[in-house]
């Protein structure tokens, strides 16, 4: 119950803009439950750090929450964003993998990728 709390602060303070009190409250989400990927994705969103520290985040999130997609997605597109190509290649491989159902789109990333 609580953590519903803290995830209903996290959105309330994303769409008022208020990226600091968000990341506080995500943080405490996170806290009461460190599985779920939700709750890791809006913490890597809110905080402003380098891209080592990011990564960082990324790894401890795809630990902690078994390789959840949503959590390879947002790591393969953040590893592109930053120029790491075989990164997010091999991030979207893992996603196939993970997400076999919807193989040929990730597999599509790759191929865009490899050009």
């Amino acid at each position: 119950q609580q953590t519903r709390i803290w995830a209903l602060k996290t959105n309330i303070y994303r769409d008022m803009g208020d990226k600091v009190k968000a990341l506080e409250a995500a943080k405490s989400a996170l806290q009461l439950d460190r599985e779920n990927p939700v709750y890791w994705l809006a913490v890597i969103e809110f905080s402003d750090v380098n891209n080592d520290d990011k990564k960082k985040l990324y790894e401890d999130a795809l630990k902690l929450t078994q390789t959840e997609i949503d959590v390879v997605v947002n790591y393969a597109k953040f590893l592109e964003s930053i120029g790491d190509k075989p990164g997010a290649i091999l991030f979207w491989q893992k996603a196939g993998q993970v997400d076999d159902k919807n193989k040929a789109t990730y597999d599509a990333e790759v191929a865009r990728l490899q050009q």
